[in-house]
Parts: C-alpha cells; structure tokens; sequence
C-alpha cells in the first residue's frame, strides 16, 4: 500500500490516513499528521478571498 504522505496528490486530495479506523486521527502517526495539516492548510486558503470584518470597516 502506498503511502498518501509519498503520493505526489495527497495534499491536493486530501486522502485520508488507511492506517487507522475511519474519523481515527492520531498525532504521532505521520500520514494522519500530513492530511490533518493539509487540510488545515486547504482551509486557511479558502478563507482568505473573504474579507474580515476589520477590512470592510475600513
């Protein structure tokens, strides 16, 4: 089985840790750790098109 950490798409995919059970994340497992920060990445991404509150104030 290959790694999604080592796949060239995991972060773009978003593929989920095959190690553990479903909705299973575990720190100290470094496939979970990929996918966890790379949707934390993805979601920061997506929010910055949305202007804050402090911008439209301005």
């Amino acid at each position: 089985m290959t790694s999604p950490r080592t796949s060239p798409t995991a972060t773009a995919a978003r593929t989920a840790c095959h190690r553990h059970p479903r909705h299973v994340w575990i720190a100290n497992c470094p496939d979970c750790t990929a996918w966890y920060l790379a949707g934390l990445r993805a979601g920061t991404q997506d929010r910055s098109a949305v202007p804050s509150p402090r911008d439209r104030a301005a």
